[in-house]
């Protein structure tokens, strides 16, 4: 059974991008997902299906990762924000409360991961 609904996952970097399919694998529930390795082609998809959350680790940080997720906002308000990012300085936490984005600090194990799926099934 889908809980959440489309969710969508930008990584720029390979390993980021495994790393993320491994923890929805590890996560155990049916979930319908979609990944993409670029901004532009994950923007697209956004403009042409709804998605419920959005995952964004960016190899460009934390500006990189802000940038996209206000053109989420702008595209979609109604979907759930995550940035995964290394460091949360106090300028992204400002951005993150400000802009309604949810951090997630990374490397992230199941757990975490899994209570941020949680979270996003409200």
């Amino acid at each position: 059974m889908n809980r959440t609904g489309k969710i969508l996952v930008v990584a720029e970097e390979p390993a980021s991008l495994a790393n993320l399919q491994e923890l929805f694998a590890q996560s155990g529930a049916d979930r319908d997902v979609e990944y993409f390795s670029g901004t532009v082609e994950a923007l697209a998809a956004l403009a042409e299906r709804e998605f419920r959350v959005v995952f964004a680790h960016l190899s460009g940080g934390s500006k990189a990762g802000m940038d996209l997720l206000q053109q989420v906002w702008k595209i979609r308000p109604q979907t759930i924000r995550f940035f995964l990012g290394q460091t949360l300085s106090p300028e992204l936490l400002i951005e993150c409360v400000v802009n309604a984005h949810h951090f997630l600090q990374s490397p992230l194990d199941a757990a975490e991961f899994k209570a941020a799926l949680d979270r996003a099934e409200c």
